[in-house]
């Protein structure tokens, strides 16, 4: 067992779920489709000024295929170790985007507003400041000794919170004691 795992303290991951992204996504998706059956296979041009087939087969596997999938396997990974909380936005993050704990001031679970406070939801920066979240209205609010707060979407903002700060002392006990 590597290091990193025997401090893991806390971990969740999380999919995007909006029913009315997918009703979009899957509509485009459909439509796009059938425009391709049609101008490719039954000879029709698929709208008002089509496009060459070439281009029409790009788009369709951009926009059909890719965002679908990219979609459906996007996952918002939290994950408190004993020094730093970590998180990642899977496929936007290859690599995992690290907080060090002894830099936050503040925790407190939360509910905000996804739209109002930070435009929608994914990596956000909004009035309120920035946040990961992909699904919901509650979450982690972290202010760091920086003054810019940060926002984590949680389905499990208290239990995040209170690992979190129980984490956050540990950290500062250890670097107040060397």
């Amino acid at each position: 067992m590597d290091s990193a795992s025997e401090n893991l303290l806390f971990e969740e991951e999380q999919h995007f779920r909006q029913i009315w992204a997918w009703l979009i996504l899957l509509g485009v998706s459909f439509m796009l489709t059938y425009g391709m059956i049609q101008q490719l296979y039954l000879g029709i041009d698929f709208g008002s000024s089509s496009m060459s087939d070439t281009t029409f087969v790009i788009v369709w596997l951009i926009f059909a295929l890719g965002f679908p999938i990219a979609f459906y396997t996007a996952r918002l990974t939290t994950r408190v170790y004993s020094d730093r909380l970590a998180i990642q936005l899977f496929p936007l993050h290859f690599n995992e985007q690290s907080f060090p704990l002894d830099q936050v001031e503040e925790v407190q679970a939360t509910t905000y507003r996804p739209i109002l406070d930070y435009g929608g939801w994914g990596i956000r920066y909004g009035r309120k400041g920035k946040a990961y979240n992909v699904y919901g209205k509650k979450g982690v609010k972290l202010h760091f000794q920086s003054g810019r707060p940060l926002l984590i979407g949680s389905q499990k903002p208290n239990e995040l919170a209170q690992v979190l700060k129980k984490a956050r002392s540990n950290a500062s006990q250890k670097e107040s004691s060397q």
